[in-house]
C-alpha cells in the first residue's frame, strides 16, 4: 500500500515533467512533427502532470511544445508551425486517474493540444479497484494526493470517499441532460 502512493507521486513529479518535454524537444530537433500519445494505468498520471495548466491558467511548458490541436479530420494541419508538434492522437488504457481531477481540469488541460482522445477502461479492473480504496483511504487520513490528482470536489468531502479512477468509472465522464454547459465534456 505504502509503495503504491510513493508511485502515484514519483509518477506527478516535476522531474516526469522535466524528462517528458526533454523527449518531446528532442523529437522535435529531429523533424518530428506528428505524434500519437499512449499511457496506461499510473502513465496517465505522468501525462497529465506534463500538461497540467500553470496556477495562473496558462498552458505548461509540455503544452506550448504543440500548436493548437487541428480537427480529427483536418488534413491540411499536417504539420505544424515551425518547430511546434501536432498531437494527432492521444489514447489512455485503463487510466488510474480520478474523475473529479479530469473533469474539473485535466480534459481541458490535454483537449487544447489534442482533439482525438480515447480512454479504454475495465470496470473490472481490480488494481483500479485497489488504487479507489487506497487513495480513498490516504485521503481521509489527510495525506493530500499531487496537485495534478487534487480536486475541488475532493477538498469538500469527508470521511472516506471511494477514488473512482477512470479506467473504472468511464460513464462518470458524460453529462446527463440537466448538468450544466460547466458539466459537460466535449465528446466529437
Amino acid at each position: 500500500v505504502p509503495t503504491y502512493r510513493h508511485a502515484s507521486f514519483a509518477s506527478a513529479t516535476e522531474n516526469n515533467r522535466r524528462y517528458f518535454l526533454q523527449m518531446l524537444r528532442g523529437l522535435q530537433q529531429e523533424g518530428i512533427q506528428s505524434i500519437h500519445i499512449l499511457t496506461h494505468s499510473l502513465g496517465v498520471q505522468t501525462l497529465m502532470n506534463a500538461f497540467e495548466n500553470q496556477p495562473d491558467g496558462s498552458v505548461s511548458e509540455v503544452s506550448a511544445c504543440f500548436r493548437p490541436a487541428p480537427a480529427f479530420t483536418d488534413t491540411a494541419a499536417s504539420v505544424g508551425e515551425v518547430g511546434q508538434l501536432v498531437c494527432r492522437t492521444m489514447t489512455m488504457l485503463n487510466p488510474d486517474f480520478p474523475v473529479q481531477a479530469f473533469r474539473e481540469r485535466g480534459f481541458k488541460s490535454i483537449s487544447s493540444v489534442c482533439r482525438c482522445i480515447t480512454v479504454v477502461g475495465d470496470k473490472n479492473d481490480q488494481a483500479l479497484w485497489w488504487s479507489g480504496v487506497i487513495n480513498g483511504a490516504c485521503n481521509t487520513m489527510n495525506y493530500d494526493p499531487p496537485s495534478v490528482l487534487d480536486s475541488e470536489a475532493r477538498r469538500q468531502e469527508s470521511g472516506f470517499i471511494f477514488q473512482q479512477p477512470i479506467g473504472r468509472d468511464i460513464e462518470s465522464l458524460y453529462a446527463d441532460e440537466q448538468s450544466s454547459e460547466d458539466d459537460v465534456i466535449s465528446f466529437q
